[in-house]
């Protein structure tokens, strides 16, 4: 008799995961919550530090580096070094530049300074989805079957960090 939930047909894909890659699933849940923590608001926090003129800046930096990066890392990534390792440089990178970015972002000073370390930390974990569905790929069994299973983590990760966001009224704080 099928389960009214479903579990009877997710039981056989969570079975089939290739040496049970469920570290993944959290991978894709960080990637995808630390940055939903703070680009919805970050429009709200520039114009509460009085940066209204930055914010249209700040908006372009992320798709210019994502443009700019796959120059830089792909040919580390698929020719030296493993993925795993550019992955972990990437994220690790952008984490420093991200928080000195909003460090200054806080003092309210220096918005330049801001947007240079900004630019260098979204350079630097631009490539960070590519290389961790390159990995995910690498680890997973049937791929195009459980691919679905742990990337929609990534999604409740965003989500996750904008209600928690929400819900501690961050909206428009640089401290946060």
């Amino acid at each position: 008799r099928p389960s009214p939930l479903g579990r009877d047909s997710l039981m056989p894909a969570l079975q089939n995961l290739a040496g049970h890659r469920l570290w993944i699933i959290p991978a894709y849940f960080l990637l995808a919550a630390a940055p939903g923590c703070w680009i919805p608001v970050l429009a709200n926090v520039l114009n509460e530090q009085g940066w209204h003129h930055w914010v249209t800046f700040a908006f372009l930096i992320p798709p210019l580096s994502g443009t700019i990066a796959p120059l830089l890392f792909a040919a580390v990534a698929d020719q030296r070094i493993a993925a795993e390792r550019v992955l972990a440089w990437s994220l690790w990178g952008g984490a420093v530049f991200l928080y000195l970015a909003f460090e200054i972002l806080e003092a309210g000073k220096f918005p330049v300074l801001f947007l240079i370390c900004f630019f260098i930390a979204q350079l630097s974990s631009a490539p960070a989805w590519a290389l961790l569905n390159a990995v995910a790929f690498a680890n997973l069994k049937e791929k195009k079957k459980n691919f679905g299973l742990f990337r929609v983590w990534g999604t409740f990760g965003w989500a996750f960090a904008g209600w928690m966001v929400s819900a501690m009224a961050w909206d428009s704080s640089p401290a946060v």
